[in-house]
């Protein structure tokens, strides 16, 4: 009895170590990268504005980006300023292109609503993507770019190495999954099944 609490306490140890090699592995050692800076960016490293958007500046221009998600799907809601006082929506042209993993681009036009320009179409999940966006204002043009990542990570091959983690090229393959169940199948008074 004793010498099985031994080996258990000892199974424990190993892998107590072994999770803290692959989480020490999976780390960055605490220098700035492009993708840390991008990941600070994602934690809210940036300018807010009054809204708690993301503020773009260029010059006496600024453009503050929400994605408005209270009680409707999720869509632009996008404050413009001149000399940081609120400029009417209506002098504002403005388009957003999101860049997706694997390529895919969601294009956003805007129409003015109250205070703001709300686009149109809701911005799917994940909300993760590279983001362009267009404005024009009193005959001047304005673009920005910035990363706007949720939920990505990076493993270096050295950490995945470190880890045990292999990557292989997938295929196509059939999936099936029977269940016995026992029971039977009636109409319904409706007529449906």
């Amino acid at each position: 009895m004793n010498r099985d609490y031994t080996r258990r306490a000892s199974m424990r140890l190993v892998l107590v170590m072994v999770s803290s090699l692959v989480l020490t592995a999976c780390g960055d050692g605490g220098k700035p990268t492009a993708e840390t800076e991008g990941h600070a960016a994602e934690a809210g490293d940036y300018e807010r504005g009054p809204h708690r958007g993301r503020m773009l500046r260029n010059g006496d221009l600024a453009i503050e980006i929400t994605i408005f998600e209270d009680g409707v799907e999720p869509e632009f809601h996008v404050y413009a300023y001149r000399k940081d006082k609120p400029l009417d929506p209506r002098e504002v042209q403005l388009s957003v292109e999101l860049t997706r993993l694997g390529g895919k681009v969601d294009r956003f036009s805007f129409t003015p609503q109250e205070d703001y320009l709300r686009g149109a179409g809701v911005v799917t999940e994940p909300h993760s993507f590279d983001v362009k966006v267009r404005a024009s204002q009193g005959g001047q043009s304005h673009q920005w770019t910035y990363p706007s990542y949720e939920g990505r990570t990076t493993i270096s091959a050295q950490a995945a190495r470190a880890g045990g983690v292999k990557t292989e090229i997938a295929g196509g393959a059939d999936v099936a999954e029977l269940v016995d169940m026992a029971g039977r199948v009636e109409i319904t008074p409706e007529g449906k099944g």
